[in-house]
């Protein structure tokens, strides 16, 4: 059996990945509110967090506000998956190039990251 170590880390990017968070209510009613958002969680998103944690091991990286990612994780994470980390904007670094939050992987081995937009996933190889 493969060491939990040896696993290859899954990094799930939060917003528009695995929810949906809108100020102002959409057409169909949220999941949830939170911190003054509507959540629309992704449809099937707990068999698919247990499908990949059975798999990998799980983090989720955002740049949403600390407290926010927070938040929406304990709501939509199962409580007995283990996440290696949970980490929101502070764990970014701001791209004054781009003038936006990015997530830059340096020196990490064996990472695959699941991320909404293009220019993204170039900053989350290996």
């Amino acid at each position: 059996m493969t060491a939990p170590t040896d696993r290859i880390l899954l990094i799930l990017d939060l917003d528009e990945t695995l929810v949906h968070a809108s100020e102002k209510p959409l057409s169909r009613e949220a999941d949830f509110q939170a911190l003054g958002y509507f959540v629309h969680v992704r449809p099937h998103l707990e068999p698919f967090l247990r499908e990949c944690a059975a798999r990998f091991r799980l983090a989720i990286w955002s740049t949403g506000a600390d407290k926010y990612v927070a938040e929406l994780v304990k709501r939509i994470v199962p409580p007995e998956l283990e996440l290696d980390f949970v980490w929101g904007r502070s764990r970014c670094t701001y791209g004054f190039d781009r003038g936006r939050y990015l997530k830059t992987l340096a020196d990490v081995d064996n990472v695959r990251c699941i991320e909404k937009r293009n220019w993204r996933k170039q900053l989350c190889q290996d």
